[in-house]
């Protein structure tokens, strides 16, 4: 069995302290992203896994949330196995939910 197990990928983190340059550190880690779940494609693998972190917080803008289910949409052959740990981290507090299988 092949898989890709990966996790805390912060997408939409804010990245305040680089100025200037944090609206392309965003959108690299979109384009990692991208660049991952094609290569779970082209080697086959059996799942992908995101263990959780998906999403910077809760405070994201809807195109990003949008963005990425259009990847999973896009590479749709992949089989995701999604442990989406829901944890979201805030300044004073963490929330947790179930998991949720994709």
């Amino acid at each position: 069995m092949k898989f890709v197990h990966s996790a805390d990928w912060q997408l939409g983190a804010r990245f305040s302290q680089f100025g200037a340059k944090s609206g392309a550190l965003r959108q690299a880690r979109l384009d990692t992203l991208k660049a991952v779940l094609r290569a779970a494609r082209d080697r086959q693998v059996d799942a992908f896994i995101i263990a959780g972190d998906l999403f910077e917080d809760n405070q994201v803008d809807d195109s990003l949330v949008a963005s990425v289910l259009e990847l999973f949409k896009e590479f749709g052959t992949v089989p995701f196995l999604s442990f989406l740990e829901t944890t979201i981290h805030t300044r004073d507090q963490t929330r947790s939910g179930a998991g949720a299988c994709l």
